[in-house]
């Protein structure tokens, strides 16, 4: 016979599978590939300082929407594309390591069975 236990789960339950070390090194790799993504992409050198910090504003922008799979700066480099293509890949491997986590987390107290 199965009974339901009382509830802990809380509206601030989808973060128990991150820890602070996990969370803060993505955020980490994050800028990361956004520095390497704006290095690659800047073509020509000797433009004005501004501009190259305008172009680094909208790559970081470009990483971190890349979160939700919407880019809004089109790559020209090979080399930036398999940077992108490699936080995609880590996005969507964090993804379900993630998901499994947190099911496990969930769901691992919220029933339990009763002895007869």
């Amino acid at each position: 016979m199965l009974i339901r236990k009382e509830d802990p789960r809380t509206i601030w339950s989808f973060l128990l599978p991150i820890s602070l070390k996990v969370g803060l090194s993505f955020l980490v790799a994050t800028l990361g590939i956004g520095i390497f993504i704006w290095y690659f992409e800047e073509t020509n050198w000797k433009r004005p300082i501004k501009e190259h910090l305008a172009n680094f504003g909208e790559i970081i922008y470009d990483v971190f929407s890349s979160y939700y799979f919407v880019n809004a700066v089109e790559l020209e480099k090979t080399s930036s594309r398999i940077t992108q293509f490699a936080l995609w890949l880590v996005i969507v491997i964090f993804l379900a390591i993630y998901q499994a986590d947190l099911t496990n987390k969930l769901s691992s107290n919220y029933v339990q069975s009763e002895p007869n």
